[in-house]
């Protein structure tokens, strides 16, 4: 259809409408995966996302019996397509202890593969470790290859750590002996046609003892982060972070980071991830709002160099709360797990979603496990551990064409139907239900400083759009102050006006805190589809966006 551009132009101009996006994000609300079969514990133990397809694990409390599922999106449901045990279901190999998957390719790591020490009869595992690779096939995935080091010792401790990124595999081994005790070392694999080739080991340059390097690790692309939680520069146990590039076949270490505020027994690096040029470190043991409350850092690259952005605190920091447990980011998106906060009980659990405004990170939402549905047992919540993993679809111009993005929550010792911590899994969509909306202009300089506080009044575009029948208007507040929402159709008529009051300066960003229309006009008709024009009226400011009503 075309659009009577003379006309839309003229209507811009009266009502001072900007850049003008739009998107589209599912109604999906957050999705509770229980562990489809009974049995051990800890499901959720581990977890990754890619599309619509998520890898969760679960692991005895001792490191035998140990499996993964992994499920693909059918509707609002998530199916299980594959179930894979641990190979050798007598020994304590810790089977599922991390995975990772991208696309066709799902990586499990079993970190005490291959023990032959046994105790009281039976088994203990310690072996060198290995990880287990699997390629897509049909509507599940098969094609099991078994990896290994080519230099491996028991206690290694080789695919403790996994990640994947396309073709290339990154494991970690945070307990090798190359530099001294458990100083540690992460492998580089590649796929080439059905086999997968060692194509480095790296170490770090500065490598020591009781550093355990490839604690965590993450890759995105060409460029490699791994964690190393021991590393003393900043003080005993203060820990650090490396980066490397591959230029080529070869992989250079890049960047050795730390926090400046780094002290001793912060175990900055226990958590990694990265995404294009941004890099989140998980420093669970930080101390600034009390011990052991933690803390997460984000490094922005420009060039060769990485430069500390900012130091994320959630905002309820909890004693022993272990922020920074676990971390994930996607482009300018973050989410942070505190699975020790107390919260409803215990160690119930919580995580906190971030956004970057202009160079800025402002929390939006905290999320904690939930009471389960209608006519199912309610959930105890009692050491659920809800944020133990976390997980963001790292592949966001996909997801933002598709208009979702999903996250992947682990709550490992969550109770399900009178089996104690059975475990589950919280997949969410980030728009809809965890305020990170697609849309937003990430470039532009909007709204936060580091303290919190809002610069500007500003209108950000409606979720979903295209939306039948109902939507969100996210919007900021520099100051307190009368708020009037205004929607008009293309002929610049009135179609409803949304009065709310006085509200109060601050970010108005999800479902919970959104303006809402429900697509119904001021006579109480519900209107047809077609663009409109949505008005944000305060005492200091007035802002349109267009939107579209398709049925």
């Amino acid at each position: 259809m075309k659009t009577n551009k003379v006309k839309l132009f003229l209507f811009c101009i009266m009502f001072g409408i900007g850049q003008i996006t739009t998107s589209y994000a599912g109604k999906e609300v957050g999705v509770v995966v229980h562990r489809p079969e009974e049995g051990d514990t800890n499901f959720g133990h581990a977890v990754d996302i890619s599309g619509k397809t998520f890898i969760a694990s679960y692991t005895s409390y001792v490191g035998d019996h140990g499996g993964v599922y992994i499920f693909a999106q059918k509707a609002k449901k998530w199916d299980v397509i594959n179930h894979f045990k641990t190979p050798d279901g007598k020994a304590r190999d810790w089977f599922g202890w991390d995975v990772a998957i991208d696309g066709d390719i799902a990586v499990i790591g079993a970190y005490e593969d291959g023990g032959r020490k046994v105790v009281a009869g039976g088994p203990l595992g310690e072996g060198p470790g290995a990880v287990y690779a699997y390629r897509r096939q049909g509507k599940g995935f098969g094609k099991k290859t078994q990896l290994k080091a080519n230099d491996a010792a028991d206690k290694d401790r080789f695919g403790f750590a996994v990640d994947v990124s396309g073709n290339t595999l990154i494991v970690g081994a945070p307990n090798d002996d190359d530099a001294g005790s458990d100083s540690g070392s992460a492998y580089v694999y590649i796929l080439d046609g059905d086999k997968w080739k060692k194509q480095t080991k790296l170490v770090a340059t500065d490598a020591a003892a009781k550093q355990w390097f490839g604690w965590d690790v993450a890759i995105d692309g060409n460029t490699i982060v791994v964690g190393a939680p021991l590393d003393k520069e900043k003080g005993r146990n203060a820990g650090a972070a490396y980066i490397f590039v591959r230029e080529g076949v070869e992989w250079k270490q890049q960047a050795k980071l730390v926090a400046t505020d780094g002290d001793s027994n912060d175990k900055f690096g226990n958590a990694v991830d990265i995404s294009q040029d941004s890099v989140v470190i998980g420093t669970p043991k930080d101390e600034e709002k009390g011990k052991d409350t933690g803390a997460a850092y984000v490094f922005l690259q420009s060039g060769d160099n990485w430069t500390e952005e900012q130091k994320l605190l959630p905002s309820t920091s909890e004693v022993k709360g272990m922020f920074g447990h676990a971390v994930a980011i996607a482009d300018d998106m973050a989410v942070v797990g505190a699975p020790f906060e107390d919260g409803v009980d215990v160690d119930a659990g919580a995580a906190y979603t971030f956004l970057r405004r202009g160079g800025e990170w402002v929390e939006t939402k905290k999320v904690a496990s939930q009471k389960l549905k209608k006519g199912e047992d309610e959930d105890l919540t009692t050491g659920d551990n809800f944020g133990n993993a976390i997980a963001v679809d790292k592949r966001v111009a996909a997801a933002r064409l598709a208009g979702q993005l999903f996250v992947a929550i682990g709550s490992r010792w969550d109770n399900v139907a009178g089996n104690n911590d059975r475990g589950s899994v919280y997949v969410y969509n980030a728009e809809a239900d965890l305020g990170m909306p697609l849309s937003v202009d990430l470039t532009s300089d909007l709204l936060i400083t580091k303290l919190g506080h809002i610069k500007w009044t500003v209108l950000l575009q409606n979720f979903p759009n295209p939306f039948n029948p109902e939507t969100w208007f996210p919007y900021t507040l520099a100051e307190d102050s009368t708020v009037t929402f205004l929607v008009h159709d293309m002929n610049g008529r009135l179609v409803r006006q949304l009065e709310f009051g006085q509200v109060r300066a601050g970010s108005y960003l999800d479902t919970e805190t959104a303006a809402y229309w429900d697509g119904i006009s001021q006579s109480g008709e519900r209107v047809s589809s077609g663009v409109y024009y949505y008005t944000l009226q305060s005492e200091t400011h007035t802002e349109t966006r267009k939107m579209i009503l398709l049925k």
